[in-house]
């Protein structure tokens, strides 16, 4: 249980946020600029009088939706490459020659780079993201799937004529959905950060409601910090994208380290001590 505190914390944060993000927004515009909290604006206003509270919930909301496409789609493309890989001795070469490329390539500042040639947009940067964050995916399920593999209930299934496809989608891959989940997390954490940084550079549309951008413009304005105005301009956006990080790494290495077998200290890898380990 002791274990588990660091992960029950993550879920704690996480939720408060996802909660905070569901809720009913309020009117944002017309009020006084920079105006400190009081009690009918928590969190005061920024330089064009929008309620901080209101767009500090309208952040998260952008937040957690790049973070969600980015988990998903990264762990669709990589555990389809990864395990293929894995499954196919044939194209393991091929497959991994392209992983082990992607991986060199270094990926915020690529996307950075490709940002200042496009339309800034979200869309944008969660389709960069996702085509640059699956290799590492692969790279984790590649040796998941090569053991499973030679698991003798694939062995069985394979000799009544079962491919690799069907293998891999019926067997072995719901087999490895706690690895699965834990890298989503852990690419949702990733994607959260680069959106936040890529609006901080102003590399998304000037009306996008993100931290980033929050932070972009208080940093901007050169009343922010010659005042107390940077403690209810910048400080909440940052405090909310640190605590949306910190609970994703929590989470994430949490389940990472429960259930990747190359984590589970002195426990070889086999296909039932993993379903045993993960509950499956």
């Amino acid at each position: 249980m002791t274990r588990r505190v660091p992960q029950i914390a993550g879920l704690a944060i996480v939720a408060l946020i996802v909660t905070a993000a569901l809720l009913p927004s309020g009117q944002s515009d017309g009020n006084p600029p920079f105006q400190p909290p009081d009690t009918s604006h928590l969190l005061g206003t920024d330089d064009l009088g929008h309620d901080m509270l209101v767009e500090v919930q309208r952040g998260a909301r952008v937040s957690l939706a790049v973070g969600l496409a980015v988990g998903l789609s990264t762990i669709v493309l990589g555990s389809l490459v990864g395990g293929m890989a894995g499954i196919a001795r044939s194209l393991d070469g091929p497959l991994m020659g392209m992983v082990d490329f992607f991986l060199i390539v270094p990926r915020l500042p690529l996307v950075i780079l490709v940002s200042l040639y496009l339309r800034p947009s979200v869309v944008n940067a969660i389709v960069l993201l996702s085509l640059l964050g699956w290799p590492a995916v692969a790279r984790t399920m590649r040796p998941l799937v090569r053991g499973l593999a030679q698991a003798e209930f694939v062995e069985v299934v394979r000799s009544w004529g079962a491919g690799p496809a069907y293998l891999l989608r019926r067997h072995i891959l719901p087999q490895c959905r706690g690895v699965l989940l834990a890298q989503c997390i852990l690419e949702a954490r990733y994607g959260v950060i680069a959106e936040a940084g890529l609006g901080f550079l102003g590399l998304e549309e000037p009306t996008t409601k993100s931290w980033g951008m929050m932070m972009a413009y208080a940093f901007a304005h050169p009343a922010t910090f010659v005042s107390d105005a940077w403690t209810w301009t910048v400080v909440p956006p940052a405090l909310a994208l640190v605590a949306l990080i910190v609970g994703l790494s929590l989470i994430g290495t949490g389940l990472e380290s429960r259930f990747d077998p190359r984590m589970v200290q002195h426990a070889p890898f086999k296909a039932d001590s993993l379903s045993e380990e993960g509950g499956l």
